[in-house]
């Protein structure tokens, strides 16, 4: 483990939400021997009128330096944990023009640099470890601007998505060749990135195992009725019909589904049974229980290649709890492939749910806890800090 060092965190998403963040998972732990400074996602104009006509949770007296820009998250014995809230850049995925796009960006790039520069020096910050989790965009027009002794690309998916069209994979190049090095999610993604950078690392999604433990400890499993469980967004990735087809094969079977609905006519394609619940997004606290009082977690991702580079986290939290899984065939995941049930169509998909729950035996579950124990946050932390140190080792022997 890395110790005394001060890391800088340009993110792409700010520290709490609806679903578990990697990026905060790691720092999080990384956090008890170095100074941690996570710069949250740059909130826009847009979201601050937003925040202030809807009166949502867009932090708006933070943006605007009305509150202070920085909360101190974790204070330990020998690191802490800061999080920053940055003031508001101007919207840029709207731009259709290349030159007026990458122009807005260096504008909202240097309110960044000289917004995160002044929270360095506040906490007595230097020669830093920069690293960028998932945005490109700022971390081309950051690079080598923060005094920063090691620069580092986070990458845990991919970045040609529809929100950002051919620009993500444009700027992700441009800004992956000039760097000491990248870290990502999935072995298909290192596959993908590596003509890109020399330094490619791996260190893929865990657990909270411990958490995860402790919060079924004492519990024992319903009998019945017997649940199928879902835990993440209903979005675009989201298998409607093959989900369907198992719903109208088991009737007698409870389907949960819990988290935030983005695609709504997957959702109004399933809540239409009546053995099927639609629930919003809860605690992270509350999630180990549901998903061990589920007979069977699921992971109903579509095949396309953007999902091929997902290593998803909830395999890790559904085997924690002893839950047995069948996922859709959309990755390669080969450590799990003796493990968890893997189907490529809609029959298959189906027939490996009832084979879960009908051949379930203790023995299968402490298997899968066990898995669960060896990709817990702990050793993803060490590995993470592994590929930084191996990064100033190879640049320092320059």
């Amino acid at each position: 483990m890395i110790k005394g060092k001060n890391i800088v965190c340009i993110s792409n998403t700010t520290w709490y939400g609806e679903y578990q963040r990697s990026s905060v998972q790691l720092l999080s732990r990384l956090g008890k021997y170095n100074t941690i400074l996570y710069v949250e996602y740059a909130f826009t104009i847009k979201d601050v009128i937003t925040g202030l006509l809807k009166k949502n949770k867009t932090p708006v007296k933070q943006i605007l330096g009305i509150k202070d820009r920085l909360d101190v998250i974790a204070q330990h014995e020998e690191g802490k944990v800061v999080k920053m809230t940055l003031p508001p850049v101007i919207p840029f995925n709207h731009f259709k023009n290349d030159k007026v796009f990458r122009m807005v960006l260096k504008f909202n790039s240097f309110i960044i640099r000289l917004s995160v520069k002044k929270a360095m020096r506040r906490l007595k910050m230097k020669d830093v470890i920069s690293i960028t989790s998932f945005m490109p965009f700022y971390g081309l027009f950051l690079k080598r601007k923060l005094n920063e002794m090691l620069n580092v690309y986070y990458c845990y998916d991919s970045i040609d998505g529809k929100r950002n069209g051919p620009r993500g994979k444009t700027y992700e190049t441009e800004y992956m060749k000039d760097i000491d090095g990248v870290i990502v999610t999935s072995d298909n993604l290192a596959s993908q990135k590596q003509n890109l950078n020399p330094h490619i690392f791996t260190v893929k999604n865990g657990v909270d195992f411990h958490q995860f433990r402790k919060a079924v400890n004492g519990h024992k499993k319903p009998d019945h009725p017997k649940v199928v469980c879902y835990t993440g967004s209903i979005d675009q990735r989201f298998e409607t019909e093959m989900v369907e087809h198992a719903i109208k094969g088991a009737p007698d079977y409870e389907f949960i589904f819990v988290g935030p609905v983005r695609n709504k006519a997957a959702a109004e394609a399933i809540s239409k049974y009546p053995n099927v619940k639609l629930k919003p997004p809860v605690p992270p606290e509350e999630i180990p229980l549901i998903l061990y009082n589920s007979h069977v977690g699921i992971i109903p991702y579509t095949r396309t290649h953007l999902n091929k580079n997902v290593y998803p986290l909830k395999i890790n939290e559904y085997l924690a709890v002893g839950t047995p899984v069948v996922m859709t065939d959309f990755a390669h995941l080969p450590e799990f492939e003796n493990l968890v049930s893997i189907a490529p169509d809609n029959e298959t998909f189906f027939e490996k749910i009832k084979f879960e729950v009908g051949t379930d035996t203790p023995e299968k579950q402490a298997i899968r806890v066990e898995t669960a124990s060896k990709n817990s946050w702990e050793s993803r932390t060490e590995a993470f800090a592994d590929a930084l140190q191996a990064m100033l080792d190879m640049k320092n022997a320059k």
